[in-house]
């Protein structure tokens, strides 16, 4: 079955989705301190910052694009706790395009929604982390997975993939960052 025909996600992508790898511990408790060392990591890895103006469907994003991670035009507008959040979520993309490659990197977010799907899930599931670690557990993170989840799905054009398998896959990694949070 080609990549244009077929709906639901391979062993592959989902092992993708899954993997740790990318994912930080150790998250300060602090959302000011939390902040201060996402910004450290993402320069130590030799990354700069740049805020952007456009929005895409009218909609404000950050994004990582060459060694920049471009932030949202309303960037001054978030808390703290969310402008940590943002940042832990695009370290786990700096760390995916330092072991993909720029290019690799690129390709399977442009390309298809299955491999968009792999590279989002863990960065969500890392932001989904870091506002369970600096709310101390006042967040209900529970509100927040289930809104990614919906909001993932239309936010990455992600429809041609079975609705069934992406609600059950996403659903479960994000219960599962919430989870191993807790514990």
């Amino acid at each position: 079955m080609s990549l244009f025909t077929r709906t639901k996600l391979t062993r592959t992508e989902l092992a993708r989705g899954r993997d740790l790898r990318y994912i930080d511990t150790g998250i300060p408790e602090d959302p000011a301190e939390s902040l201060a060392e996402a910004i450290r990591r993402i320069k130590k890895a030799g990354w700069g910052f740049k805020t952007r103006a456009d929005t895409y469907n009218g909609r404000k994003y950050s994004i990582t694009w060459r060694k920049l991670v471009a932030l949202s035009a309303n960037w001054d507008k978030y808390t703290t706790i969310q402008k940590a959040s943002i940042l832990w979520h695009e370290l786990v993309h700096i760390r995916q395009r330092q072991h993909l490659g720029h290019s690799r990197f690129v390709s399977r977010w442009l390309l298809s929604p299955f491999g968009r799907w792999s590279l989002e899930t863990p960065a969500y599931r890392q932001s989904l982390s870091a506002y369970e670690v600096m709310s101390r557990g006042k967040f209900h993170g529970t509100d927040y997975a289930d809104e990614k989840v919906v909001s993932m799905r239309k936010d990455y054009i992600l429809g041609r993939i079975d609705k069934d398998q992406y609600v059950r896959e996403t659903t479960a990694i994000f219960y599962s960052a919430r989870m191993k949070t807790a514990a």
